[in-house]
């Protein structure tokens, strides 16, 4: 029983990290995008 909680530890422990890494990824391509006026004329 104890290995297999610290088997779903890790592997919650594993979704986490990816979703930070995700959000940390958006960020900084968020960072590299036109902001305010300029990202509506790319758009239009």
């Amino acid at each position: 029983m104890r290995a297999a909680e610290e088997q779903n530890a890790r592997e919650e422990e594993q979704r986490w990290l990816a979703l930070f890494e995700q959000d940390r990824r958006d960020r900084e391509l968020a960072l590299r995008l036109p902001q305010g006026p300029e990202a509506l004329d790319a758009e239009a």
